[in-house]
């Protein structure tokens, strides 16, 4: 009775394939991105590609509890944090970029960040 994970980040030109392992039917639908799968049973997915960037909201028609996102990036360079708020983003190309962090509640005003060899770290406060 629940999107699990949470926040699903992919690219730009990705599919995400959605399943149902409840005993119950779910339905899964975006707003924000403008799909509606259906309403299927255990044991059966469906699936959406991604086209743009932009972060979508999730939900089920039938559970308006359920909520989730997918967070559909320019490039594979994103995120999620962990329980205690790190996280690590791999393989970054040495240069200077803007890191952003994206939360549906909490805001922090983005960072310019510069990669080097032996990487970086960067510290984040969010706020109302």
């Amino acid at each position: 009775m629940e999107f699990t994970p949470h926040v699903v980040l992919i690219s730009v030109g990705d599919t995400v394939k959605f399943q149902n392992h409840d005993k119950v039917d779910h339905n899964v639908m975006s707003h924000d991105a403008g799909y509606d799968l259906g309403t299927w049973g255990g044991g059966h997915d469906s699936e959406h590609l991604f086209k743009t960037e932009g972060v979508f909201a999730r939900v089920c028609k039938i559970h308006p509890e359920m909520l989730a996102y997918v967070f559909v990036g320019q490039n594979r360079f994103a995120a999620v944090v962990d329980a205690k708020g790190n996280f690590a983003i791999e393989g970054v190309p040495d240069g200077t970029y803007e890191l952003a962090v994206w939360n549906p509640k909490l805001r922090a005003p983005a960072q310019k960040v510069t990669v080097a060899t032996g990487g970086v770290t960067v510290k984040f406060s969010l706020a109302r």
